[in-house]
Order: structure tokens, then sequence, then C-alpha cells
């Protein structure tokens, strides 16, 4: 059973506190009267004491199952248990709003096209339509140089308000057969949202590249490479208006990241990193700093970074380009995984 919790989509994002146990705690024992029924009760001399509250249990090395403390993994994202999938596009290769293309990808060309229960087995899916939905679907055994598993805004700004959730995507093997980037958002495209996604066997998991993102509760891991590559879990090239919330990000690589921000073509601004479970890449975290201007509004909160694969969470460090002299920038309630303490 799926137990997530949720921030609210919006344009300025209140950061969330980070989950403070895996257990929970509660004011009484089952059975045992309380102080106030007790005190003063006829014929009793003095008041029975309350039970102790338990204290919470600490959460720590999250990483090696991440449900457990409530985070992402391979049990609670993806296509949920006992979908019926229909093949693409062997056994469907049309549907409201979408058409399978000779040339080997699925057009969705339809506004507010809903693609449901769909397997698409070595079939990218190209969004050139806004408000399209992608959920309970398998993109799957995707490879090429340049491939995307989902590319969103193919057309520009006609991708706009994409929501892709419940969703399998990948690669079909984790070297030559990886998929250079599995969800795309192309730069001129805002408004997507990503939410309990399951995805490996990727170059790059999620590119946000347009900014004004939403990517929530999804699990990107068994990162793939070829020569050349910059292993990202979640990066942005450019933009703003970015929130990546209570994501599991593992990059077993020593480069680049689980989760990067970098001015390769705009100022990055407005970006919310929260209650995300990440290690490893050459820094686990590229906080923006850049040429294109100074940065604000940076805020990477709450987040835990996992020794895993490195003792520094990347193979340099945790953390590197940030600015906390930025107007709005902050770095703070950031934890190591495995003991809890603050990350220097």
């Amino acid at each position: 059973m799926r137990s997530f919790r949720t921030a609210p989509y919006v344009a300025v994002i209140v950061a969330s506190g980070l989950l403070a146990a895996c257990g929970g705690g509660s004011a009484g024992l089952p059975g045992v009267p309380s102080a106030v029924s007790q005190a003063g009760r006829p014929g009793s001399s003095s008041a029975t004491k309350p039970a102790p509250t338990p204290k919470p249990t600490p959460m720590r090395d999250c990483v090696r199952s991440p449900h457990v403390c409530g985070f992402p993994d391979q049990t609670n994202t993806g296509v949920p248990a006992g979908t019926k999938l229909v093949s693409v596009p062997a056994q469907k290769s049309s549907g409201p709003g979408w058409y399978y293309d000779s040339r080997g990808y699925v057009v969705v060309n339809g506004a507010g096209a809903v693609l449901d229960s769909l397997d698409f087995n070595g079939v990218p899916v190209v969004i050139e339509a806004p408000n399209v939905t992608v959920k309970r679907c398998r993109v799957h055994d995707i490879t090429g140089q340049s491939t995307y598993g989902i590319a969103v805004g193919q057309n520009g700004t006609a991708g706009n308000g994409a929501l892709i959730e419940d969703t399998e995507v990948s690669g079909k093997n984790a070297t030559t057969g990886r998929v250079a980037a599995a969800i795309n958002q192309i730069s001129s495209t805002t408004g997507m949202r990503v939410l309990r996604v399951n995805i490996f066997y990727a170059g790059t998991g999620i590119q946000p590249a347009g900014g004004h993102a939403f990517l929530e509760n999804s699990y990107i891991h068994d990162m793939g490479y070829i020569a050349g590559d910059h292993t990202n879990g979640i990066t942005s090239n450019l933009g703003g208006d970015l929130t990546v919330y209570h994501n599991t990000v593992l990059n077993r690589l020593g480069q680049t990241d689980a989760v990067g921000l970098f001015e390769d073509f705009g100022r990055q601004s407005n970006v919310l990193i929260d209650d995300n479970l990440l290690a490893g890449g050459s820094y686990t975290i590229y906080g923006g700093d850049g040429s294109k201007g100074a940065t604000t509004g940076i805020r990477i909160l709450n987040n835990r970074i996992s020794p895993i694969y490195f003792p520094l969470g990347g193979q340099y460090g945790w953390i590197a380009y940030f600015s906390a002299s930025g107007a709005g920038n902050v770095e703070n309630g950031n934890v190591w995984d495995d003991t809890g303490a603050p990350v220097p």
C-alpha cells in the first residue's frame, strides 16, 4: 500500500519538514487510564501517573530500504501491482489524442489526452499537446545515444502541463542499452509534474529543462552510463520554479550528481530541493551557481545524504556551487542518512 506525504503545487513552495521517524508515538497506552480520569476520583487517594510517551525512533540508514522510512523505492512507485497493461503497437496502435508513428515512437497530439495502462516496449513517447496525462504505463527498453523515454514539449510550449504518474521509465540495461534521458522537458515547456515514477538504466533520470516543474515521490536508481555521459539523477540547465520534493535519487557513479542545478543556458532561481534521500555523483547536489547571473531563492532543506557509495555523499562532497549569499538562498536541516548528524 502506498503511503506518501504530498506538498502543494504552487508558484512559491513553502518548505516542509523532514519526516521525524519511521514509527510514531502516542499520548498514552491503550487500557491505561489517564491522570485526568484518575485525579480526584472518589475512593482514590492519589492520581495514577500517565504512561510515558514513547520516544520516536530516529531514522537511520534509510537508503538500505527506503520505504521503511517512508521514502520512494520499488515497492511504492511505478505501475501499481495488478494493473493489466496493453502492448503498443502490438495490441493497440492509437487512442484518443495519440497514435503510433511508423518511425517507432508514439505521438501525443491531443490536448488533455490520457494514456493509461499501456506498455511501450522500446517505444518512446513524444508529447506535443498541453495537459497530457501518462499514468500506469511502462515505457521501457528505450535505447540510443540521444533518446528520451518520454519527451515533453517536443514542439515548444505545446507540452505545457504534462502529468506523468505511477509509471516506469527505463532503458534496456545500465551500459550500451541505457536511455539518454528517461523524462525530458524541453526548455520552453512548463508545468510538468512527475509523481511516483520508477526510473532506472538512464543517463539522466529527469531533466526539467524549462523549469516550472514539480517532481515528487519518485525513485531514480541504477543509473546508466556510456562513455561521454554526464550522469544526472535530476538536472536543470536553466530556469527556475522547480520543486524536487521527497524523492529517492541514488547515483552509484562518481559523476555527475543526484540533483544538479546548472546555468548552461540561463540563471537559476526559485528552486526547492526538500526532504529527499540522495546519494552519489561527483557531488550529490549542485546548487546552481554559474556564469549566467546570481542565483536567488535556492532552498536546499531537510535532505538525507547517504554515504553508501562515497564517504562524503558524492565522490568529492555532498554539495558544490551553492552560494549562501544569494537572496533567499538557504541550506538547512540536511543530515547524514546513516547517523542523522547534520552535514557540514
